[in-house]
């Protein structure tokens, strides 16, 4: 996700999503928490450069915002990040509209590859017929 301006969207159905951060230098401690939507803060793990956080309870349309701060206990903050979540938004356009359903049904029946992965949005590694009906469910929902 991008940290400045209009977030990205990430159109997968799951019970739980990790929020990755990357650092210039090697992260071994710091603190996540959510300033905006239903969000839940789970375990935070730290590898290298990288520092993740487990993130439950989100619903299918919304944006929530993190915030980084405590990097390696220095006390400071360190951004707030939106993420949006629209589940079935395949093109990532913020609304699950017309063209959504039309990808869809062009790529099913076929198993994800680097070009459809955003098509498999119950994560079952073939765009299949429970993808076309979660884009017809969630028709119409769209985020900021």
């Amino acid at each position: 996700m991008p940290l400045t301006g209009t977030s990205g969207v990430e159109d997968r159905s799951s019970s739980t999503y990790n929020a990755v951060f990357t650092f210039d230098a090697p992260v071994t401690s710091g603190e996540v928490t959510v300033l905006s939507g239903t969000a839940t803060v789970g375990t935070i793990s730290f590898s290298g450069n990288s520092m993740t956080a487990q993130l439950t309870g989100i619903t299918s349309a919304e944006v929530v915002t993190l915030h980084v701060q405590n990097i390696n206990g220095d006390g400071l903050p360190h951004g707030d990040v939106p993420f949006g979540f629209l589940t079935a938004d395949v093109n990532a356009n913020r609304v699950v509209d017309r063209p959504d359903q039309q990808q869809i049904n062009t790529d099913k029946n076929q198993p994800v590859s680097a070009t459809n992965f955003r098509d498999d949005i119950n994560l079952s590694g073939l765009v299949d017929r429970p993808d076309v009906q979660s884009v017809q469910t969630n028709r119409g929902h769209s985020i900021p």
